[in-house]
């Protein structure tokens, strides 16, 4: 009797029962907060719910829930959770520019309890009863929020200091000792020619590992225009000569790693088939 009695807590009441205490949590913190209405939290947050414990009646499926069922459902609670973000965002006057906890806990309280709900339905729907394991399809419900988060977080790292560099004056002339001919690479040259290009030029280049990259870009510049005197690339105008900053990027995500032309492509991290995109800066008071 007491086993059965214990199972049938388990299925049935634990996790409703814990679901609503953390409904009452989000509807407290979010009064404290100041974040809505009662009325409208106390809409938003049983029709979150309902939206979420509904799919739960795909437990009549029986044996077919598992696998395809449970990835679609997966997948289909990833998409609202982004579109939840993008309704609290609406319906909470600078949702954005609160502290992360608040969205955190609203949308894991609302992923919580749908999820409890979710359970109690799945098990009353389904013979085999492993309502707490199906849930678990909610789980994606909170990606978009970490994902957003995280990406966040990481943009809001402070760039790397760059220095520039200007082809007057700052880099001299290679000479046999900065070029290493058995420790070739080959980079691809991301440059606008002109000011008023909108189009880059990419070009593949040669260089060795060892060569200062200062050097390796003069050089570059003077070989170019020698070729194509006819369209060269322009490094000074009446207002004085161009600074340019160098860099690559290092992920999917757009991360710039600046170089510094002092140093050597080697010292720079900079590897077989990178893309090195030098950026016209305007420096005033140079010649």
């Amino acid at each position: 009797m007491e086993l059965v009695f214990g199972k049938f807590v388990l299925l049935y009441l634990l996790m409703p029962l814990i679901g609503l205490v953390l409904g009452i949590v989000m509807v407290f913190i979010a009064k404290k907060n100041q974040l809505m209405g009662n009325k409208k939290m106390i809409f938003y947050f049983l029709l979150s719910c309902l939206i979420l414990a509904l799919p739960a009646l795909l437990g009549f499926i029986d044996y077919w829930f598992m696998p395809y069922a449970y990835i679609g459902l997966a997948t289909l609670f990833l998409i609202l959770g982004y579109f939840n973000l993008s309704i609290l965002a609406k319906i909470i006057d600078g949702f954005k520019e609160k502290p992360y906890y608040i969205e955190f806990l609203l949308v894991f309280v609302v992923m919580f309890v749908g999820a409890a709900f979710f359970s109690l339905v799945f098990n009353l729907c389904n013979e085999l009863q492993y309502g707490l394991w199906a849930c678990t399809c909610l789980l994606p419900f909170i990606f978009p929020s970490l994902f957003l988060k995280a990406y966040q977080t990481y943009l809001d790292i402070p760039l790397e200091v760059y220095r520039t560099w200007s082809y007057n004056g700052e880099a001299g002339e290679m000479t046999e000792g900065d070029f290493d001919s058995n420790k070739i690479i080959v980079v691809e040259l991301e440059i606008f020619k002109q000011i008023e290009d909108t189009k880059p030029l990419n070009i593949k280049a040669k260089s060795s590992e060892i060569t200062p990259f200062d050097l390796w870009f003069k050089t570059f510049i003077s070989d170019y225009n020698k070729k194509s005197p006819q369209s060269p690339i322009v490094y000074k105008d009446k207002s004085g000569v161009h600074g340019w900053i160098f860099y690559v990027n290092t992920s999917i995500l757009g991360r710039k790693r600046y170089i510094d032309p002092s140093l050597s492509f080697v010292k720079n991290k900079i590897k077989e088939k990178n893309v090195i995109i030098a950026k016209r800066v305007q420096q005033e008071g140079m010649n």
